[in-house]
């Protein structure tokens, strides 16, 4: 994955020190209702997409961006996305106003 450093978020973490947003890119397998698998390369991750609104061109087999929280649950490290962007985000598209 091309996992972004972190974004400090003001959420502590049981006393596990700060939270940091990730942002990660890949491709979406596996989707369901809660969540889906990202993809990229030998990689893969998790990521719960049950608070999102999803766009309509969300879909299997489709590159995307989230950004979110890691979480660890039972030994198993999953997103806990808060955001998704659909395609592979560009250096070169103008910023949102």
């Amino acid at each position: 994955f091309q996992a972004e450093d972190g974004i400090r978020d003001v959420e502590r973490s049981r006393g596990l020190g700060d939270v940091y947003k990730r942002q990660v890119h890949g491709t979406i397998t596996d989707l369901k209702i809660n969540d889906c698998i990202m993809v990229d390369g030998n990689f893969s991750l998790r990521v719960d997409i049950s608070s999102l609104v999803l766009p309509d061109t969300f879909a299997e087999d489709k590159g995307a961006t989230f950004t979110g929280i890691l979480r660890v649950v039972d030994g198993e490290m999953y997103l806990e996305a808060i955001k998704v962007q659909m395609g592979c985000p560009s250096k070169y598209q103008p910023a949102e106003e």
